[in-house]
């Protein structure tokens, strides 16, 4: 497993815009850069999503990384984000090939057929708190970007592993949980045992990167 804590002074690629009541942070960042790294060279074909995207940092990062990926959704059930992703895309995008959309969804979608073995990566940095593992704010938006409050992570794995193409990888920031009584990835090895396999690939900045690979 490697670290990225010496990627902490790492600076933005863009000077994205994002909503005032939700700031991303650099480990969004150094996740992205870290896996461009994995994925390296990439297909016409070769199709991304973008999880729990908010205003698109991660999917952007990517695409600036590797600039033959032409195909990037960005799912986030957030319509207000939307404005900002808007702003950041006119920013990013290098020429007209490139087609990145984003979809006003939420990751339970994922889960149907509609979505089913669509992408050849899937990334996030979805919440890292279940309901009730800490006060909420006044702010709607920054609670459904904290807490999981319109799914959870077994459900959002379970989409990650239905949307990927067979020979796909998913890869989704996370927090143990240790501190509220749970062991999540030990959760999820156990809940996924013969569907999926997860590993730790990575950590970045205390947060671990979990690889998923689906079983064919």
């Amino acid at each position: 497993m490697r670290r990225f804590e010496q990627l902490e002074n790492h600076q933005f690629t863009y000077k994205y815009a994002q909503p005032e009541d939700y700031r991303f942070c650099q480990d969004s960042v150094i996740f992205a850069k870290y896996i461009a790294g994995e994925v390296g060279q990439v297909n016409p074909g070769y199709r991304a999503l973008d999880v729990c995207a908010g205003c698109g940092i991660i999917g952007f990062e990517i695409g600036h990384y590797l600039p033959d990926l032409l195909h990037v959704d960005f799912m986030e059930i957030q319509e207000e984000f939307r404005p900002s992703f808007l702003e950041n895309l006119a920013l990013t995008e290098r020429g007209s090939g490139r087609e990145f959309r984003f979809l006003n969804e939420s990751f339970l979608e994922l889960s149907t057929d509609r979505y089913a073995a669509a992408y050849d990566l899937i990334v996030g940095n979805p919440p890292y708190f279940m309901r009730g593992e800490g006060l909420l704010s006044p702010s709607q938006m920054r609670n459904r970007c904290r807490f999981f409050l319109d799914g959870d992570l077994v459900s959002l794995v379970s989409g990650v592993v239905n949307a990927l193409k067979p020979q796909g990888v998913g890869y989704l920031l996370m927090k143990s949980g240790s501190e509220h009584g749970r062991r999540a990835f030990r959760d999820l090895q156990l809940h996924f045992n013969g569907k999926a396999q997860l590993s730790v690939c990575a950590n970045i900045r205390g947060t671990d990167v979990i690889q998923i690979l689906r079983f064919d």
